[in-house]
């Protein structure tokens, strides 16, 4: 059995969200959980976007890696203006973020972060 043990919301950097925004999983996160799940919420007037979680193993803090990123689970789509998407994965990973791959278009998203750890 596993219980929440992190809600929060994600911030991704600067004032657009664009096709390579970014959104880091805090450093205290850092192979601590193992069940993860990103819900995001595409605002009234939004028509398109594309999110997608990935990691990576680096010894270096999230903020100064500047290697390879790998997918993780399935991308979440924009489909519908306010409507709420998720995707969950399993594992204990090292960095993970949220990689917009499709440009947020006409509208905002606020992306909510859930992990928990086996009990």
């Amino acid at each position: 059995m596993s219980r929440p043990l992190i809600k929060q919301e994600l911030n991704f950097s600067g004032d657009a969200i664009t096709s390579g925004s970014k959104a880091y999983f805090p450093q205290s996160m850092r192979g601590q959980y193992v069940e993860w799940t990103l819900y995001v919420e595409f605002g009234a007037s939004v028509t398109a976007g594309k999110f997608q979680i990935e990691t990576a193993f680096a010894n270096d803090p999230v903020s100064d890696y500047t290697g390879t990123w790998a997918a993780v689970g399935s991308t979440i789509d924009w489909a519908a203006a306010t409507s709420q998407k998720y995707a969950s994965v399993t594992g204990v990973f090292d960095l993970l973020r949220v990689n917009i791959s499709t440009t947020i278009a006409n509208g905002a998203v606020k992306a909510y972060l859930v992990a928990a750890s086996r009990v």
